[in-house]
C-alpha cells in the first residue's frame, strides 16, 4: 500500500512539473530509501547463507587438523569483510548520489531545545543512523552503518560520551555496543552472541546505560560462576557418594542424622526444640553440613521407588526432613534484607492459615526429575486437601489453587496427622518412617500422641476432656470421610443420610470410644475410670491452636507446661496497647508547644472514628494548619492508602504513615477478602503495597499469581471487562501459561493470540517444553481460527471457540464454508475430520488439484494427510481410477504406499503395489500408446503380457529394465512364468493325428449342401469346439484341396464354419457370435460369404466405405488386445498363436526377458523332453507298437533339440549348476541322429530316451543281433558296454567260437590279483552254459572231435554244430535227445568231460575267485585238486572252513577230509592256521563235539580235556546233575594224564615255547594242578550230591548268600565260585566240623582268604541263631593251624554279634563275646550289643575312659541313667587324676 501511495505521488509531480516542489523531493527520496533497504536486505540475505555453507562446511570437516581450522577462519573474517564492505559501499553511493534535504529548524526550537538539536541539519548522518538503529542484524551491520555515520559527522567522532540529543544518545550506543559484543560475553548465554543496535533496543531486559549493562553483566557472571561451583560440586558429591542412592534410603538416611544431631545437642529431660536451642543448633557446623548434603535429592532416581508403602514412607520422611529444614533455616537463621533489618518470621508458624498457606508453597526443594516440590503439595499428597490446613471452608480454594501434585499416584491417609510435625505446639513428635512396618508405626505414633496431649480433668464442677486441636480435626475429617476399620476408627456412620445431624452427645461417645481405642497403657485405664463421668459432664475442651514455634522430638513431661509459658508471653508481646490509652488536653498542648507536626498526627491518629471504641476528646482542627497540612490530607486520600486502611484498624493516618503494614494484620485481611471472595479487593491492596515489600516477599508474590489467577478466571461483565489483563501481572511463568490456557476460551480470539504470543517471545523466562508445545499448538490454532472469522460469517458461528466447538463435534457445519477455500487445509491441519463428514471431501475437490498441467501436490498432500485413513483411501482409490495424468497418478500411488503403509492390509498393499508398477510400465510406452493402456494400470503384468504376444520384445525389455526395482521376488517369478509360457507357444508344433488310416471328412457341425457344382456352404451358426472336425480325420485342407499338412504346413481350424483348413486358407479374421469381441481366425469362403451378405445389405456410400475398411484391414497387422474382461482375455488367450511357430530364435529372444535363475534352463530342457516325444505315433496303445510318423521332420526336431540342449547348458554354466542333463540330451540327441540314419526310427521308446529308454534301445538292438549298433548306441550314450560284450561273448560261446567269446569276455571280465570275493555272475552263466552243453552233447561227436586232434573252436569243427547233425540223425530214427541234466543226490558230482572241464577252468582260474574255484573242484568230485589250491595259494582260513570243511560236515565226507590232509602233510603242522580256525569256529557256535573230534584228530589232549570239563558243566542245575556227568571228568583227567606220558620235556627255555605247535602244550606242574583240580572237584560233588540226597537245601542256600545265582559253582570257574564252594561246603554239613577239614582245604589249595569265608558262614550261622555251631566254628578255626587265629576269630565273632544286635538276639551274646580276645573289640562288642554295664566294668578295670565316653554317649541315646551317671562319675575322677 506503501509504494502505491509513492507511486501515486510521483505521477502527480510529474504531471504538474513542479520539481522545486519540497513533497517531490521527498517521495523521490522515499524511493531511493525503499531501493536502498532491498538492496542491503539482499546483500544480508546473501551473508546469511554463507553463513549456513559455512556452518554446514565446518560440520562436515569438524574432525580436520589445526591448519585447516586456522585457514577457514581467515576465509569466514574475510567473507565477513567484504559483506561488510559491500554495505558501506551501498550507503555510501546512496549518500553520494541522492539529494537529501535539510531538517528545517526554526529559531524558537533552537531556543527551547539548546544543543539537543545539535547537528539536526545533518541529514546524511541521520539517514544513515535511522538505518543503523532500525536495520541489520548482526553486530558487523550495525558497526558498519555508525562508522559510515560517524564519518559523515565530527560531532560523533572520539570516544567522549558526553553530549546532548541525538549525538549524546548516538554515543552512548555506539559505547553500548561495543560492551554488548565485548569477547568475554561470547561464553556466556546472559547475553546473545553477536547482537546489533536494533536487537539491542527492542530487548526488554537489556539496560540502555553502560554502567547498568556493565553491572548486569557482572551479575550474570557471578550467577554463572555460582552455578558452576554448585555443579563441580555436585558432581564431586556423586563421585564421593559413588552410585546414587535409593530415594528412601537417602532421605530416611538424611533426617536420622538430623535428629540424631538435634537429640545429641538436646538436654536429657527436654523432648521439645525450642526458639533458643533451634537458634544453636542452626549455627553448628554439623548442622549445617548435614543441611547442605540434602542437594543429593537434587539427584536422586524416582523410578527406584515402588508404589505404594516405599512411595509414602519416602513422602512423609521428606516433609518431615522439609520441616525441620525450613524452620531452622527461615523461622530461626536471619535473612539479610533492604534496610539492613532481619526477617525472622516467614510464616511458616503464623497464626494466620493465609501466611502459613502461601509459605508453604513457598517452601520445597528440587526432587529429582520432578523439579520443585512444595511443602504444601507433600501435605496435600500425604492428607488430602482437607487435612492439609486447618482452612476456612472458604480458603480451601486458595489453598488447592494451582496443580494438586498427582506426578504419585498415593492414596492419602489421616493417620500421617501423627506424624508429621508443623513446628508448634500440639506439633507430633518427629518419626522416620520404615517402609517395611509402616502401617504398624502410624498406629504406634497415634497412641503415642493420644496418651501425651490428651487429659482428662477432674474438677469440682465435674471431670472434662481436654483434646488438642489436631485430634479434633482428625475426629471431624473421620466422622465424615470414615476410614478403614484397619486404622481403628470411629464405627460406620455411612448408613445416616447427614453425617452433621449426629448429636453431640453421640459425637462425644463416639470421641470417647476412639480415644479408648487409641490409647494404652495408664491413658487408657483414666478413660475407661471416668467414661460415666465424662458422658454424664459431656464437656470436652478443645485447646486451643498456638502457633509459638517447637519441634517435638521426644513425648516429655515438662514439654506442653514449658511451651504454653512461651505463648503467653509471645501473646503479651504482640498485643497492641496504644489505641487503649486515652489522648488528654494537656499532652496536645504540650505537643503544639514543642512539635506541631507531631501534635497534628498525634490528633488525626486519635480523631479516626473507626479506630477502637476508646474513649477519644475531640480537638478541633486549627484553620492556619490546613496549608501546611495539605500534602498529608491528600496523601490519606490516595487510593492505595484506602485500600491499605482495613489493615490498621480503619485508621487512614496510620495507614498512610507506614510503608509496610504489619504482616500478621496484612496478611489477616487477605484472608478475610480470599473468605469473602473479593479478589478485585486483593489486587487492588496488592497494587497499593510498596514495590519493594513485593519484589522481596516471595509469599506475597505467590499470593498474587493466586489472585491474577481468579480474576482472570471471571466471565468479562460490565465490573471486569477484560480478565485477560490480569494475567499479564502473573509472575510466574507456569502459572500464567496454565491460567491463559485455562480461561481462554471466554476471551476475544485477538486476546488470545497477544497472551499467548507473550508466552512464546518472553526470553527472560523460559516455559518447560512440554507446556511450550501446548501453548503454540493454541496459538497456531488461534491464528487460523482468526483467518476463518475474518473471512466468513456466519450466524451459527461468531466466536473462535465456537468455532472450535463445531469444527470438534460438527465439522460438516465448518466444512460448508471451507471446501473451496485454501483455508480449509490449515483448518484440517488443526482438526482430524471425523468419520461422519468424510462425505464433504471427494474426489471431485482433487481432480481440480491434480489433472491439470503442473498439479498442487503439495496441497492435495496436506488435505489428504487431514483425512481419516479409510476416507483419504477411498479417495485415491477413485483418484487412480479418474486420473489420466501419469505424474498424478504417481503421486497417489507413492503417498499411499509411503504415508500408509502400516494401515493398509495384506491384499490392499499388493493391489497398489501392481499399480505403482503399472504406472511405471505406462511410462516407458510411448506417448500414443500410453492412453490405450490406462485401463490395464492396475494389472501390469496384462500389459507385459500384450507385449509378449504381440513380439515388441525391445519395447518389453526396457519396461523390464525400468522397474527391476520395483519388482517383487513373487512377481518376477509371475513375469518368469509367463515368459516361460509365451516360449512354449513358440516352440509349438501343432497337432499331429495319431493314426493314419484315412476316414470319411464327416463333422457334425458342417453340413455341406449338396448341389451340382459341390460349392461349400457356411453354415447358420457357427459350430461350437466340440463340433468340429478331429485333427486325425483331415490330411489335407478342406477349403484349397491341394495342401496336404505337415509339420510345416499345421491344421488350423475355421472358428465360422469348424472345418480344418492351412494357414494360406485362413489369414483373415472377423467377429464370430460365440467369441465375443474378440477377432478369430475364418477360412477364406466363410469370410467371403460374410463380407456379401454384409455389402448386399447395406446402400450404396455404406458399401464403398465397408469396401475401404475391408481394404485397409487387409492392410494392417493384426494386433493381440487384453482388457479387463475375464472372457475376453481368456479368448484371446485360447485364440493366440504365434505365426512362425516352432521357432527356436522366437523362443529364446523371449527368454532373454527370463530372470537368471535355474528355471530359465530348466524349461528348455523341458521343452527338449516335450519336443522328442513327438518323434512317434502309436498304432496299437495296448501293444505299444511304434512307427515313424510321416508328418515330423525328424531331422529338424532333432536340430531344435540340440540348439535348446546347448542354449540350456550355457546358462547352466552361467549359473554355476551342473550340465550333466545337458549333456545327456545332447547324446540322445546323437542317438536319435544315429536310429534316424540309420532308418531306425521305429526303435525309439514311447517312454522317451532316458535311462531306461537308452537301454531299451540298446537291449532292443542286441535282441536284433545289431552288435555294432549297440555299441555305437552304448558309446554315444554314456551307457555300459559290459552287457553287449557279455551278450555278444556268450552268442559267441552258444555257437561253440571258443575263442571268439574268450576275446569278448575279455572286454567285460577283469582278470588277475587281487581275485574276487565271490564268482562274477557272467562267469557263472559261462561255466553253466558249458556244462549245460557238455551234459547235453552227444558223447560221440566229442569224441569224433578229439580224435581229429583240431582245435576245438573252430566254427566249421565246433562240437555244438557235431551235436546238432547227430541229433538230427537220431530225430530220424525216432529217438529224441534228452536236453535235461539230471539232478545230483550229492554235491560232489560227476566230472566233466576233459575238454569242458579244461574250459571251465580257463575262466574260473582266469577270471573266478577263490571261493568259486574251491566250490567247482568240490561239484566234479576233485577234493585234492581243491586243497592242493588252498595249499598253494594260501587262502584265508575263513575260506577253507566255509567253502570246504562245512560242506564236508553236511555230507558227512569229514573222515575223506582228514584223509586228504594227512596225505598231503603227515605232520598237520601246514594245516595249523586252518585247523586252528576251524576249532574257534566250532567253538563260536557251540560245536563241541565236532571241536572236540577235531581235537583228538590233531592229538590236542589239553584242549579235549577241556572241552570234556566243559561237556561236565553243560547243562547241570545241580550237584547231582553233576554227578551224572562225572565220566566227562574221568575223561579229561585221563587226556591229561596221556599229555603227561607222552610229554617230551626238555629244558625250561625250550618249555617257554610248548604252545607254539599245533597242539596245547602245559609245563608237567601245570597239568598236575589240573588233574589235582579235577580230582578236588570229584571230592566236592560227592559230598554236596549226598548233602542234596540227604534233602539239605545246597543251591537254596548258595542262592541266598550269593545273589544272583549264575549256576553251580564249581572250582573250574572264578576264585568267587571256589569262595563260594568253600562257604557251602561248611553251611551244608551235618555241623560244623563234619564240612571244615574240606573247605579249609580248598581255602588252602586256591588261596582264598581264611576271614572273608568264615565271616560269610558266621553271619549266616548267627541270622539262623546257631549260636553253638559258631562256637565249634572258632574253635576249628584255632585248631585249623592258621596264621593268627585269634585275630580271624575275633573278626568272625564281631561279624556275628553284629547280625544278632540287629535282630535283637542279645540273650546269648555273653558267651560269644567271651571269646573274644582284644580288649578294644570286646568293649566295642558289648557297646552294640548294648552291654552297657558289662561294657562299663571292662573299661573301667583296664582303665579305658575314652570307651567309658563311649559309653556315655551310648547310655545318653539309651536313656539308662545309671550308667550315665556311674560314666560321668568315672570321668569326673579321671579328670582330677
Amino acid at each position: 500500500m506503501y509504494s502505491r501511495k509513492v507511486f501515486t505521488w510521483t505521477k502527480v509531480g510529474e504531471k504538474f512539473d513542479e520539481e522545486d516542489n519540497p513533497l517531490v523531493a521527498e517521495v523521490k527520496f522515499t524511493e531511493a530509501s525503499l531501493s536502498l533497504r532491498k538492496r542491503l536486505q539482499a546483500c544480508i540475505d546473501t551473508d546469511k547463507k554463507l553463513g549456513d555453507a559455512k556452518l554446514t562446511l565446518g560440520q562436515s570437516q569438524y574432525k580436520t587438523s589445526t591448519e585447516n581450522s586456522i585457514f577457514k577462519s581467515l576465509r569466514q573474517v574475510a567473507a565477513e569483510g567484504i559483506q561488510t564492505t559491500s554495505l558501506s559501499s551501498l550507503v555510501e553511493t546512496f549518500l553520494s548520489v541522492t539529494p537529501l534535504q535539510t531538517i528545517p529548524v526554526t529559531d524558537t526550537e533552537c531556543r527551547l531545545s539548546g544543543s539537543m538539536l545539535e547537528c539536526a541539519d545533518n541529514s546524511q548522518a541521520i539517514t544513515v543512523l535511522d538505518l543503523a538503529f532500525t536495520f541489520g542484524t548482526t553486530f558487523q551491520h550495525s558497526a558498519s552503518l555508525l562508522d559510515v555515520a560517524c564519518r559523515r559527522c565530527d560531532r560523533l567522532q572520539g570516544d567522549s560520551k558526553k553530549g546532548l540529543g541525538f549525538v549524546g544518545f548516538t554515543r552512548n550506543m555506539i559505547h553500548l555496543l561495543k560492551e554488548a559484543n565485548m569477547e568475554s560475553n561470547e561464553s556466556r548465554g546472559d547475553l546473545p552472541s553477536n547482537i546489533s543496535v536494533s536487537r539491542l533496543l527492542g530487548c526488554s531486559y537489556l539496560p540502555l546505560s553502560v554502567r547498568h549493562l556493565r553491572e548486569h553483566k557482572q551479575f550474570w557472571k557471578e550467577l554463572d560462576d555460582s552455578l558452576r561451583q554448585f555443579q563441580l560440586a555436585l558432581e564431586q558429591s556423586e563421585v564421593e557418594n559413588g552410585e546414587a542412592r535409593h530415594p528412601e534410603l537417602c532421605v530416611r538416611t538424611l533426617l536420622s542424622d538430623l535428629l540424631t544431631l538435634i537429640k545429641d545437642d538436646l538436654e536429657s529431660s527436654s523432648g521439645v526444640l525450642t526458639v533458643e536451642r533451634a537458634t544453636r543448633l542452626a549455627n553448628d557446623s554439623n548442622v549445617q553440613a548435614l543441611l547442605a548434603s540434602t542437594n543429593e535429592i537434587v539427584a536422586v532416581d524416582l523410578t527406584l521407588l515402588s508404589p505404594g508403602v516405599e512411595t509414602l514412607a519416602f513422602l512423609a520422611n521428606l516433609t518431615n526432613l522439609m520441616w525441620i529444614h525450613a524452620l531452622l533455616t527461615l523461622k530461626i537463621s536471619p535473612r539479610e534484607v533492604e534496610g539492613g533489618s532481619t526477617d525472622t518470621n516467614f510464616g511458616l508458624v503464623s497464626k494466620s492459615a493465609m501466611c502459613r498457606l502461601m509459605s508453604m508453597k513457598c517452601v520445597g526443594y528440587t526432587v529429582g526429575a520432578l523439579g520443585f516440590v512444595s511443602l504444601f503439595e507433600l501435605l496435600n499428597t500425604l492428607l488430602g486437601p482437607d487435612l492439609a490446613l486447618s482452612l476456612p471452608s472458604l480458603l480451601r480454594s486458595v489453598a488447592q489453587h494451582g496443580d494438586l501434585w498427582d506426578r504419585f499416584t498415593v492414596s492419602s491417609d489421616p493417620r500421617f496427622l501423627f506424624v508429621l510435625t508443623n513446628g508448634h505446639k500440639y506439633s507430633p513428635k518427629v518419626q522416620v518412617l520404615h517402609a517395611n512396618n509402616m502401617d504398624e508405626q502410624l498406629d504406634r505414633c497415634m497412641v503415642e500422641y493420644v496418651n501425651h496431649f490428651v487429659t482428662v480433668e477432674v474438677m469440682e464442677s465435674g471431670t472434662r476432656l481436654l483434646i488438642p486441636p489436631l485430634i479434633q480435626s482428625y475426629h471431624e475429617f473421620v466422622l465424615v470421610n470414615q476410614e478403614p476399620e484397619s486404622h481403628a476408627m470411629m464405627p460406620d456412620l455411612l448408613d445416616r443420610e447427614d453425617s452433621s445431624s449426629i448429636s453431640r452427645r453421640e459425637k462425644f461417645s463416639l470421641l470417647l470410644e476412639f480415644l479408648r481405642d487409641n490409647s494404652s497403657g495408664e491413658q487408657r485405664s483414666r478413660l475407661y475410670d471416668s467414661v460415666h463421668s465424662l458422658t454424664a459432664s459431656n464437656m470436652v475442651v478443645s485447646l486451643k491452636s498456638s502457633y509459638v514455634f517447637s519441634i517435638t522430638l521426644e513425648y516429655t513431661n515438662g514439654s506442653a507446661v514449658e511451651i504454653s509459658e512461651a505463648e503467653a508471653l509471645l501473646a503479651d508481646t504482640e498485643e497492641d496497647m496504644w489505641d487503649k490509652r486515652v489522648l488528654q488536653e494537656p499532652v496536645v498542648k504540650f505537643l503544639e508547644q514543642h512539635c506541631w507536626l507531631l501534635a497534628v498526627l498525634v490528633q488525626k491518629i486519635h480523631q479516626d472514628k473507626s479506630l477502637h471504641a476508646s474513649p477519644v476528646q475531640e480537638c478541633s482542627p486549627s484553620s492556619s494548619l490546613d496549608r501546611r497540612t495539605w500534602c498529608l490530607e491528600r496523601l490519606c486520600c490516595a487510593p492505595c492508602v484506602q485500600h491499605l486502611q482495613p489493615m490498621f484498624g480503619g485508621n487512614v493516618t496510620l495507614a498512610a504513615l507506614h510503608t509496610t503494614p504489619p504482616p500478621h494484620l496484612m496478611w489477616a485481611w487477605f484472608e478475610q477478602l480470599a473468605s469473602d471472595n473479593k479478589w478485585q479487593c486483593c489486587a487492588d491492596t496488592l497494587w497499593a503495597l510498596p514495590e519493594a515489600l513485593l519484589l522481596q516477599d516471595t509469599r506475597l508474590q505467590t499470593f498474587n499469581d493466586i489472585v491474577m489467577a481468579e480474576l482472570a478466571a471471571t466471565i468479562p461483565n460490565s465490573e471486569c471487562p477484560t480478565p485477560w489483563w490480569y494475567c499479564q501481572h502473573i509472575g510466574d511463568i507456569c502459572t500464567q501459561a496454565k491460567c491463559i490456557l485455562a480461561n481462554m476460551c471466554r476471551w476475544p480470539v485477538e486476546e488470545c493470540i497477544f497472551a499467548l504470543r507473550i508466552l512464546i517471545e518472553n526470553e527472560c523466562r523460559k516455559l518447560p517444553e512440554a507446556l511450550e508445545t501446548q501453548v503454540r499448538e493454541h496459538l497456531r490454532k488461534m491464528l487460523v481460527y482468526k483467518k476463518i472469522l475474518s473471512h466468513y460469517k456466519s450466524q451459527k458461528i461468531t466466536s473462535w471457540f465456537e468455532l472450535s466447538y463445531f469444527s470438534e463435534n460438527d465439522p460438516s457445519l465448518v466444512m460448508d464454508y471451507l471446501l473451496e477455500s485454501e483455508l480449509c487445509l490449515e483448518w484440517a491441519e488443526l482438526h482430524a475430520i471425523p468419520t461422519r463428514a468424510q462425505h464433504l471431501i471427494d474426489s471431485r475437490y482433487f481432480m481440480l488439484l491434480l489433472q491439470r498441467d503442473e498439479p498442487d501436490l503439495s496441497a492435495a498432500t496436506k488435505l489428504l494427510h487431514s483425512l481419516p485413513f479409510e476416507h483419504a483411501k477411498s479417495i485415491c482409490d477413485d483418484l487412480l481410477v479418474q486420473l489420466t495424468s501419469l505424474p498424478s497418478l504417481k503421486f497417489v500411488i507413492s503417498l499411499l504406499l509411503n504415508c500408509y503403509t502400516i494401515s493398509l492390509g495384506p491384499d490392499a498393499l499388493e493391489h497398489y503395489k501392481m499399480v505403482q508398477l503399472g504406472v511405471e510400465v505406462l511410462s516407458c510406452l510411448p506417448g500414443p500408446e500410453q492412453s490405450q493402456y490406462l485401463t490395464l494400470i492396475g494389472q501390469p503384468l496384462l500389459v507385459l503380457e500384450e507385449l509378449i504376444m504381440n513380439t515388441h520384445l525391445e519395447l518389453l525389455e526396457r519396461v523390464l529394465a525400468s522397474i527391476s526395482l520395483l519388482v517383487s521376488p513373487r512377481l518376477r517369478g509371475t513375469l518368469d512364468d509367463l515368459l516361460r509360457k509365451y516360449a512354449e507357444r513358440a516352440l509349438d508344433m501343432g497337432r499331429f493325428p495319431n493314426q493314419l488310416e484315412e476316414r470319411l471328412d464327416v463333422s457334425l457341425a458342417v453340413s455341406e449342401l449338396a448341389s451340382n457344382r459341390g460349392e461349400f456352404v457356411m453354415p447358420d451358426t457357427a459350430p461350437q469346439k466340440s463340433q468340429w472336425m478331429r485333427d486325425e480325420e483331415v490330411t489335407e485342407c478342406k477349403c484349397c484341396r491341394s495342401i496336404v499338412f505337415s509339420m510345416f504346413n499345421r491344421r488350423h481350424h475355421c472358428r465360422r464354419c469348424g472345418r480344418v483348413v492351412c494357414a494360406v486358407c485362413s489369414t483373415r479374421r472377423m467377429q464370430v457370435s460365440s467369441y465375443g469381441d474378440v477377432s478369430v481366425r475364418v477360412c477364406d469362403d466363410c469370410y467371403s460369404q460374410t463380407v456379401c451378405s454384409e455389402v448386399s445389405s447395406r446402400s450404396i456410400e455404406s458399401k464403398s466405405s465397408l469396401e475401404a475398411e475391408l481394404k485397409a484391414a487387409d492392410t494392417q497387422v493384426y494386433l493381440w488386445r487384453l482388457n479387463n474382461d475375464v472372457v475376453h482375455n481368456s479368448t484371446v488367450r485360447e485364440e493366440f498363436s504365434y505365426e512362425y511357430a516352432p521357432s527356436v530364435s522366437l523362443c529364446l529372444a523371449i527368454l532373454k526377458l527370463h530372470s537368471d535363475n535355474l528355471a530359465y534352463p530348466r524349461f528348455l530342457l523341458n521343452s527338449c523332453k516335450y519336443m522328442m516325444q513327438r518323434l512317434w505315433r502309436e498304432v496299437d496303445t495296448r501293444a505299444m507298437s511304434k512307427v515313424a510318423n510321416t508328418e515330423v521332420d525328424y531331422n529338424l526336431v532333432i536340430q531344435m533339440v540340440r540348439s535348446l540342449a546347448l542354449a540350456a547348458k550355457v546358462k547352466y554354466s552361467q549359473l554355476g549348476s551342473s550340465v550333466a542333463e545337458c549333456d545327456r540330451l545332447l547324446s540322445e540327441a546323437d542317438v536319435l541322429t544315429t536310429l534316424v540314419q540309420a532308418g531306425c526310427a521305429d526303435l525309439i521308446p514311447v517312454q522317451g530316451l532316458n535311462d531306461a529308454g537308452l537301454r531299451v534301445v540298446r537291449d532292443l538292438l542286441v535282441d536284433k543281433e545289431l552288435w555294432l549298433a549297440a555299441m555305437d548306441v552304448s558309446t554315444k550314450a554314456g551307457l555300459d558296454k559290459t552287457g553287449v560284450w557279455a551278450a555278444w561273448g556268450k552268442a559267441c560261446l552258444r555257437a561253440g567260437c571258443w575263442r571268439e567269446a574268450r576275446d569278448r569276455f575279455s572286454h567285460c571280465l577283469e582278470p588277475g590279483d587281487p581275485r574276487p570275493a565271490r564268482n562274477p555272475p557272467l562267469l557263472n552263466d559261462i561255466v553253466q552254459i558249458l556244462v549245460t552243453g557238455a551234459y547235453n552233447m552227444d558223447p560221440g561227436s566229442i569224441e569224433a572231435h578229439k580224435s581229429r586232434n583240431t582245435e576245438f573252436t573252430s566254427v566249421v569243427s565246433c562240437p555244438a554244430v557235431l551235436h546238432t547233425l547227430a541229433s538230427l540223425k537220431d530225430i530220424t530214427r525216432g529217438i529224441y535227445p534228452q536236453t535235461n541234466v539230471a539232478e545230483n543226490t550229492v554235491i560232489i558230482g560227476p566230472k566233466l568231460d576233459s575238454l569242458f572241464y579244461a574250459e571251465c577252468r580257463y575262466y574260473l582260474s582266469t577270471y573266478g575267485s577263490h571261493a568259486g574255484i574251491l566250490a567247482f573242484y568240490l561239484q566234479h568230485d576233485d577234493l585234492s585238486s581243491a586243497l592242493r589250491h588252498v595249499f598253494a595259494r594260501k587262502l584265508d582260513p575263513e575260506i577253507f572252513y566255509n567253502i570246504v570243511y562245512i560242506p564236508c560236515l553236511r555230507h558227512d565226507m569229514i573222515a575223506d577230509l582228514h584223509l586228504e590232509m594227512t596225505l598231503l602233510d603227515s605232520s598237520l603242522d601246514k594245516w595249523k592256521h586252518y585247523l586252528c580256525h576251524v576249532c574257534l569256529q566250532l567253538e563260536r557256535r557251540g560245536l563241541l563235539n565236532v571241536l572236540y573230534q577235531l581235537q583228538l584228530f590233531m592229538k590236542d589232549n589239553v584242549r579235549a580235556a577241556m572241552s570234556c570239563i566243559r561237556f561236565y558243566k553243560a547243562g547241570a542245575r545241580s550237584y547231582s546233575d553233576l554227578a551224572t556227568n562225572l565220566r566227562h571228568l574221568h575223561l579229561a583227567q585221563k587226556h591229561l594224564e596221556d599229555e603227561l606220558a607222552t610229554g617230551r620235556w626238555g629244558a625250561p627255555d625250550q618249555q617257554a615255547d610248548l604252545s607254539s605247535g599245533l597242539s596245547m602244550k602245559l609245563k608237567p606242574w601245570e597239568v598236575n594242578q589240573h588233574i589235582s583240580t579235577i580230582l578236588r572237584q570229584m571230592e566236592v560233588n560227592k559230598f554236596l550230591h549226598i548233602c542234596e540226597i540227604e534233602r539239605r537245601p545246597v543251591l537254596q542256600l548258595a542262592a541266598q548268600l550269593f545273589s544272583p545265582l549264575t549256576g553251580v559253582p564249581t572250582l573250574f570257574g572264578s576264585n568267587s565260585e571256589r569262595l563260594q564252594l568253600a562257604v557251602l561246603v561248611v553251611l551244608c554239613g551235618k555241623n560244623v566240623e563234619e564240612a571244615f577239614g574240606l573247605s579249609f582245604r580248598i581255602i588252602q589249595d586256591y588261596h582264598l582268604k581264611v576271614s572273608r569265608v568264615f565271616c560269610l558262614v558266621g553271619s549266616k550261622l548267627a541270622s539262623d541263631n546257631r549260636i553253638v555251631e559258631i562256637e565249634q566254628l572258632i574253635g576249628s578255626i584255632q585248631r585249623s593251624g592258621t596264621s593268627d587265629p585269634s585275630v580271624i576269630c575275633d573278626e568272625v565273632l564281631g561279624v556275628s554279634l553284629q547280625v544278632l544286635a540287629e535282630k535283637n538276639e542279645l540273650e546269648a551274646v555273653e558267651p560269644l563275646v567271651r571269646l573274644i580276645t582284644d580288649l578294644d573289640k570286646k568293649v566295642s562288642a558289648y557297646i552294640h550289643c548294648r552291654q552297657l554295664k558289662s561294657a562299663y566294668l571292662l573299661a573301667v578295670k583296664n582303665n579305658r575312659l575314652e570307651d567309658v565316653r563311649r559309653i556315655l554317649h551310648e547310655a545318653e541315646q539309651l536313656g539308662q541313667t545309671k550308667i550315665q551317671q556311674l560314666c560321668m562319675k568315672k570321668l569326673e575322677q579321671g579328670s582330677h587324676t
